[in-house]
């Protein structure tokens, strides 16, 4: 486990990571903010060599702008 924090830059936020102790390869991450709020996210199923649609992770800026502006 290592736990990273920088005032100076993330106020007191910080972040600390899980590493398998056996492949050291990055299991889990938990980030606390300056409200001192967790968010964790959790490695695993990992498989390699896996094509993955470049589109998968695009985001339609266009479609988010409008859902964003309409009034209420």
């Amino acid at each position: 486990t290592i736990q990273l924090s920088d005032k100076s830059v993330f106020g007191n936020a910080k972040i600390t990571m899980m590493f398998d102790p056996k492949s050291y390869e990055l299991r889990q991450w938990t980030i606390t903010d300056a409200q001192g709020k967790d968010t964790t996210v959790m490695i695993f199923n990992v498989k390699e060599g896996v094509s993955i649609p470049p589109d998968m992770f695009a985001i339609d800026y266009t479609a988010n702008r409008e859902l964003n502006t309409k009034t209420r």
